[in-house]
């Protein structure tokens, strides 16, 4: 084997104070990570094994640089011995030749595999030095030539987004954490950092659903967030979730569909494509019929069980709509079927702007033929942002077909514009005077999980507030204006009014075009297409395109929580 042409393993100083990732899950319930083969379905490639899964790797994955020095010098032994032994056949003690594994080749794929994703997706530079002389002394130089690192998104290039060792040390520490956890920095990761603090509320809030004491197990929990992204299509989150769920000890036969599930789980299926699709349509004679169940004691859901349930649900509707509209790609080591339908032919760039905006209210509205503007709601009723001119090649056949069918069975309910024409009794607004966040839905869930609840709503607050005083070039910008009419504009369509906003702003503050974009994350984010983030009808950073798609997911999330809440309070009240 040649000498190493790197840095010995271990130079680089660190931080050895924090050694452990604060985001552990109870014994009790095991911890999930981004591993394990992927089985059930048919909407992917082939299963694979990830770095967590080879068990010498886990070894490596610590923030401690003399642990790493030493476990990578072990790794590097038992790699060298295994690969001789595969190639030249191993001699046992009585000197006859055994195999070594059932499928060699298939080990070695693995194996390799594994160095990429250390070689691309580790905060260390010492791992990805290891990793990267490991392929060149196993004799895979072809392999080292391949290791640039990735775009985490389907619509930018690599050089604009978060590298993996960004120079930040606050988004550092969180990209270490997440590698000693789980043996990667995903591209959600990678493309949340463009807003650490977003992204540190997001990990401890995923945590914390997974985490936190409560009756469901665990798995359940896993498979909740599995059929929730399945309900958007999100082939990124499903993929992701089923090898947590299976690395973390779930049933196989529950992948290859709902048909396979617990009767109780089954309960819950109606109300996660009523939430997913419709949530204006969530009554409390739904929530009777999944906490009543089949009729039979096990299918019956208790009501600590269904907030934690619902909870889940929602926050995986959004973040599959976020994941979707930033076009998140697919993991390095897993690549499904569906990419090829979405990755774009060329990245354009953005239109450069005429002029700096140095005000918000300078955005200018889509005008009618006669001059004036067109009210809010005239406009939703009139269907004018339903569609977008990328759209046309979609409608000939309709929608794109669904990856996880599999996972919808027979609910197969799909969106439907709020009626803003029905009045009175008939219509399902539901207005936040009579029932709000802070005063109603927050409470709910406090009750049962108060931990949870803090958290949910401090990532609501903070995304709704986070602001950098940035509009695209300019500097010193009010943002506020832009960013209440995207979080106003998403509940207004989910079927939330706030009787204390000026809906007239949405015109004002959000073209015509950033609205059907938005309106796409919100409700059909599995139609979002390169096009439309290019075109954005404002010109703003990706960075920035990233936080209006995070607006829209979070306020579809709470919007959809305050539905099904609403509902829950009823049901209570009136049992």
């Amino acid at each position: 084997m040649s000498e190493s042409r790197y840095p010995p393993w271990g130079e680089e100083k660190e931080d050895t104070e924090k050694v452990e990732s604060d985001l552990e899950y109870p014994e009790s319930l095991g911890a999930p990570s981004s591993t394990g083969a992927l089985q059930g379905g048919d909407a992917f490639e082939e299963d694979v094994t990830t770095v967590s899964d080879l068990v010498f790797y886990k070894q490596a994955l610590t923030r401690d640089p003399e642990k790493r020095v030493s476990a990578l010098s072990s790794i590097r032994e038992k790699l060298l011995n295994d690969f001789a032994s595969q190639r030249h056949g191993s001699v046992t003690d009585e000197g006859s030749e055994s195999e070594t594994t059932s499928d060699p080749g298939a080990r070695e794929d693995n194996t390799l595999l594994a160095l990429r994703l250390l070689a691309l997706e580790s905060p260390f530079s010492d791992v990805r030095d290891f990793a990267r002389q490991m392929l060149h002394d196993l004799g895979r130089v072809q392999d080292i030539g391949l290791l640039e690192e990735p775009s985490p998104t389907l619509f930018e290039p690599a050089s604009v987004c978060p590298r993996v060792e960004p120079d930040s040390s606050q988004l550092r520490d969180l990209f270490r954490d997440e590698f000693v956890r789980s043996g990667r920095v995903s591209h959600l990761t990678r493309l949340l950092g463009w807003h650490p603090e977003v992204l540190r509320r997001f990990i401890a809030l995923r945590s914390k659903l997974f985490a936190i004491e409560g009756p469901l197990p665990l798995t359940w929990r896993l498979y909740l967030a599995i059929i929730a992204s399945a309900r958007h299509d999100s082939v990124y989150l499903v993929s992701e979730l089923e090898r947590e769920f299976l690395s973390a000890g779930g049933n196989p036969t529950w992948l290859a569909g709902i048909a396979n599930i617990d009767c109780k789980l089954e309960q819950i299926l109606s109300l996660n494509a009523h939430l997913a699709h419709r949530p204006w349509d969530v009554t409390e004679a739904l929530i009777l019929a999944t906490m009543r169940g089949s009729g039979a004691e096990e299918s019956a859901w208790s009501m600590p069980e269904l907030i934690h349930g619902i909870t889940i649900l929602c926050f995986f509707h959004g973040i599959s709509a976020l994941t979707l509209g930033c076009g998140i790609s697919p993991e390095i080591d897993f690549v499904p079927k569906s990419t090829v339908a979405r990755m774009p032919e060329s990245a354009e760039a953005d239109p450069k702007p005429e002029s700096l905006l140095m005000s918000l209210s300078e955005v200018t509205v889509q005008e009618k033929t006669d001059g004036t503007k067109p009210a809010f709601d005239e406009e939703v009723e009139r269907g004018e942002n339903r569609t977008s001119p990328s759209d046309a090649s979609l409608q000939k056949d309709q929608a794109p077909p669904l990856h996880f069918e599999h996972y919808i069975g027979a609910y197969k309910l799909e969106h439907k514009d709020f009626d803003f024409g029905a009045k009175g009794r008939d219509s399902k607004m539901l207005r936040t005077q009579d029932f709000s966040w802070k005063d109603h839905g927050f409470p709910t869930i406090s009750r049962f999980y108060d931990e949870l609840a803090e958290q949910l709503d401090d990532f609501f607050d903070f995304v709704s507030r986070l602001t950098y005083r940035n509009f695209f070039a300019s500097s010193d910008v009010d943002t506020s204006p832009f960013r209440n009419a995207v979080w106003f504009y998403v509940h207004r369509i989910s079927g939330v009014q706030h009787d204390d906003y000026d809906y007239e702003r949405v015109n004002q503050d959000l073209k015509k075009m950033t609205k059907i974009y938005i309106k796409k994350v919100a409700c059909t984010p599995r139609l979002v297409t390169s096009e439309e983030w290019s075109n954005f009808g404002l010109s703003l950073r990706p960075d920035e395109k990233c936080h209006v798609c995070l607006l829209a997911a979070a306020s579809r999330t709470q919007a959809e929580l305050l539905h099904c809440l609403k509902g829950v309070m009823r049901f209570v009240d009136g049992s």
